[in-house]
């Protein structure tokens, strides 16, 4: 799945960031807690598979909101921690997954709840996209209650091209750089 390996690179390209920037050595505990902060807006697909059929959801964004998720979710790891080193590594793998998503042509909620439109990230800006979301959800919509838990998840699959895996290494470089020269 193509954003799998973009919230993976984007985790570890976050964690070595903001570990300069606060001077922080190479922690590989830390550099997983920030691949999983950027994978997080993606758990809301785990009660959308269980409970699809019995609600008849048509999308797993429950959680893709992100004026509410990168405050509210920023607040509680700097409440449980007391780290605004983690804090931040939570804020920003979280607004790195919504730049990605927000591209989709379904577009996100971006400032929900104040206003309650999806709107793409395009490279012109942001861009109404209330039409394309509504299509993409009947299309989906068609057999969502005889497609199995799999079906959910592999018909959600992508090639992975060129830039992505290009992405990914350069991750995997800029980790193994502050491992082993910072």
């Amino acid at each position: 799945m193509i954003s799998v390996f973009i919230d993976l690179a984007s985790g570890m390209v976050v964690y070595v960031i903001v570990s300069l920037f606060f001077g922080i050595q190479f922690d590989y505990r830390v550099l997983g807690l920030s691949i999983f902060f950027a994978f997080f807006p993606d758990l809301d697909f785990i009660p959308y598979v269980l409970l699809r059929r019995r609600f008849k959801l048509v999308s797993h964004h429950i959680i893709h909101f992100p004026l509410m998720l990168i405050p509210v979710g920023a607040g509680l790891v700097w409440l449980v921690t007391q780290s605004s080193y983690l804090a931040i590594l939570f804020a920003l793998g979280v607004f790195i997954h919504f730049l990605h998503d927000g591209s989709d042509k379904t577009g996100m909620y971006w400032l929900w709840p104040l206003m309650r439109r999806p709107y793409q990230l395009t490279g012109r800006g942001f861009v109404m996209s209330a039409e394309a979301r509504r299509a993409v959800f009947e299309e989906s919509r068609k057999g969502a209650d005889k497609r199995s838990a799999w079906d959910e998840v592999t018909m959600r699959m992508e090639a992975v091209g060129v830039k992505t895996k290009a992405y990914l290494l350069v991750a995997l470089l800029l980790v193994l750089l502050h491992a082993f020269l910072f």
